[in-house]
């Protein structure tokens, strides 16, 4: 049913008609008399391809509620059905005006229809795989954690959409192919999973790398299986040392200010969200920072504060 027009179309190839104004009715009433109730003791006889008529005493047929107000207004003499799985609701029809089914047109189309409900089957477990996935994925990211789920030889064969926002920020040059981790992370990963095979090596429950980039950090944790692997990527700040820049005597709020633009935080976030003042007030702030520091810009005082750190250690 078309839930716009609320019209009832039925499919025939090549073309399709629309059904008449009593239809549901009539199909409704098929329902408990006539050539559906016959369709149901051929059922309980074993068959599952069968020629409607087949139900009928001979020239029985053309006298039913089904052929006079459903099959004869739209011209079909002889029909064909295949139930798939023994309901009457999921059933292939096949008509001709001319010329009627022949006990081989029967056996010709019951062969396939084992394969059509094994590959419906199949259909809805795929459906109901996706459904969780997408679930678990929604769940995962909000927790802001990226989850990879690798092969036994340390290929990706899926990851959250965190996951692999995570590792283009920590490897910006990577690209997903053939499956493969950045080489750094898939390398650690397989000779972690070389020391797993190994049957002295007692790993514990996880195993885990950290690996840092400017003013963030990536906590990596494997947890090896037999025929798969799961890797837990969790994403943080950096503590800073802003202490380190005290030569340069910027105020603690100054040094809040500069920490926050380190880790990426806009001047409207830092004003408003963070301080509890204006924009105007944050962009005060970065003027002065950018006096101490003897830079001109945003983007130079936040290079020099994590180079003046590092220098510091």
């Amino acid at each position: 049913m078309n839930p716009k027009t609320q019209k009832l179309t039925g499919k025939w190839a090549p073309h399709s008609f629309p059904f008449f104004a009593n239809a549901e009715e009539i199909l409704s009433e098929l329902g408990r008399i006539g050539a559906f109730a016959a369709h149901q003791r051929i059922l309980r006889s074993g068959f599952q391809t069968y020629r409607i008529k087949d139900a009928y005493a001979s020239g029985q047929y053309r006298h039913t509620p089904i052929y006079q107000e459903f099959y004869h207004p739209q011209r079909i003499q002889y029909c064909l059905h295949s139930d798939l799985f023994g309901d009457a609701t999921n059933t292939i029809g096949f008509h001709r005006q001319n010329r009627d089914f022949s006990g081989e047109d029967v056996r010709i189309v019951e062969l396939p229809r084992s394969h059509l409900v094994q590959a419906h089957g199949n259909a809805q477990r795929v459906s109901h795989m996706q459904s969780h996935l997408t679930r678990i994925n929604g769940a995962v990211e909000a927790l802001n954690q990226g989850v990879v789920v690798l092969s036994s030889n340390g290929r990706i064969a899926w990851m959250t959409t965190v996951a692999q926002r995570f590792l283009k920020t920590f490897w910006p040059d990577w690209k997903r192919r053939k499956d493969s981790l950045p080489a750094l992370l898939g390398n650690w990963v397989h000779s972690q999973l070389q020391l797993f095979d190994d049957p002295d090596y007692a790993p514990g429950i996880h195993m885990s790398i950290t690996i840092d980039r400017g003013q963030y950090r990536l906590l990596v944790r494997l947890v090896p299986q037999d025929n798969q692997h799961v890797l837990f990527l969790e994403k943080e700040p950096i503590d800073l040392p802003l202490d380190r820049l005290n030569p340069y005597d910027l105020t603690s709020r100054e040094k809040d200010v500069l920490g926050w633009a380190i880790q990426g935080k806009s001047n409207p976030e830092i004003g408003q969200m963070i301080l509890g003042a204006s924009p105007l007030t944050s962009q005060k702030q970065f003027g002065s920072i950018y006096q101490k520091l003897g830079v001109e810009n945003r983007s130079a005082a936040v290079a020099t504060a994590l180079e003046l750190m590092r220098l510091a250690r």
